[in-house]
């Protein structure tokens, strides 16, 4: 049990979710229904630099990983904004032809380590705001 009052850990559930996101992402841009722009690729870095610079400050200024739940939920949050970081930067520097495998497998990361870094951030802040320290 790693939330405060459930019975199912929340970022074990954000973690399929994110899977999930990502196959289905990766088969709708093989088939050429979903193409990425760059523009969007480059909005998820400012979002993964955004909360890093938030997780920075909170690490500074404050206790973040307290209790096993809030722990859990800021590894996943790294891992996704660090992923995040990776597959952007890849997509960016590698021009992939639209219906590529290769390039879908990519767009699918993406797409799931950014579905990883908003679910966990929902569960770190469910957590927080259910346990008190």
């Amino acid at each position: 049990m790693t939330n405060c009052s459930c019975r199912f850990s929340c970022t074990s559930v954000g973690v399929i979710l994110s899977v999930i996101v990502g196959v289905v992402t990766a088969l709708l841009t093989v088939t050429g229904t979903v193409v990425l722009a760059p523009v969007f690729t480059i909005v998820s870095v400012g979002i993964a630099v955004g909360f890093f610079v938030v997780l920075l400050l909170g690490a500074l200024f404050g206790r973040l990983g307290c209790t096993i739940c809030k722990r859990k939920a800021l590894t996943a949050i790294l891992v996704g904004l660090i992923g995040v970081l990776l597959t952007a930067v890849l997509l960016l520097a590698v021009g992939f032809a639209a219906t590529s495998i290769l390039g879908a497998v990519v767009t699918g990361l993406l797409l799931a380590f950014l579905t990883l870094v908003f679910v966990s951030v929902a569960c770190y802040v469910t957590c927080a705001a259910d346990c008190a320290d």
